[in-house]
């Protein structure tokens, strides 16, 4: 329990703490924009290098992942789809990850894809350290 003098001194504390992260948001968004933009240039370079991976002394490898996610347009239309086709586990829960392993094991095998629903591969560059 707060004591009443000290009332005012936890307040303005939380205020503190809530203007850091504010500020602390601003500045991450920053440095998202910044690492999406770096990382765009670098697989640009490696893919017109043909380069998959490269390593650097004390930094760790570096190498290009792909990986496949499904783009949803009809969320309904998909459903549907499922059930006509007897996936009713996916239909029941409708998770994320279930689907997109589903989608992508649809993907591989070059099935039928659930309409209004794509394939989006998102290019990056990844990192191991040492």
């Amino acid at each position: 329990m707060i004591a009443a003098d000290a009332l005012t001194g936890k307040l303005m504390e939380l205020r503190a703490l809530r203007d850091k992260r504010a500020e602390l948001d601003v500045e991450r968004k920053k440095m998202t924009e910044e690492l999406e933009k770096r990382n765009a240039e670098l697989v640009e370079y490696f893919e017109h290098n043909d380069l998959q991976q490269m390593r650097l002394e004390g930094a760790g490898l570096f190498y290009v992942a792909r990986t496949s996610f499904p783009e949803i347009e009809d969320k309904q239309a998909v459903q549907e789809w499922l059930e006509a086709k007897g996936d009713l586990d996916l239909i029941m829960t409708f998770n994320t990850s279930k689907f997109r392993a589903y989608f992508n094991e649809k993907v591989e095998n070059n099935d039928d894809l659930p309409p209004k629903c794509n394939q989006f591969i998102k290019t990056e560059i990844r990192m191991r350290r040492n």
